[in-house]
């Protein structure tokens, strides 16, 4: 295993459970379920068409940034709230 395969599980590892896999036609893909609220499902998943692990780990990774991304921004009334606080309008 090369240090960088180690290095993207193990990263995955710290939020979920990862899977990787190897396909039958010798294609490989990834995917990490983590904790979510109840009634939620949380997994990200990469194509089943990567020809090494890592492209299917990065995949992965990658879409958790976004995720990660998509989240943190804040709703229109969060924002305004959040820009309020900062700026000590707030009483």
């Amino acid at each position: 295993m090369t240090a960088d395969l180690r290095t993207m599980l193990l990263e995955l590892a710290d939020i979920g459970r990862p899977r990787l896999h190897r396909c039958t036609d010798g294609s490989w893909h990834c995917s990490v379920e983590f904790p979510a609220p109840d009634g939620v499902t949380a997994k990200v998943s990469s194509q089943f068409d990567h020809s090494t692990p890592e492209e299917a780990l990065q995949t992965v990774l990658d879409r958790l940034g976004g995720l990660r991304d998509m989240l943190s921004v804040p709703t229109p009334s969060v924002g305004i709230a959040h820009n309020q606080v900062n700026q000590g309008d707030t009483p």
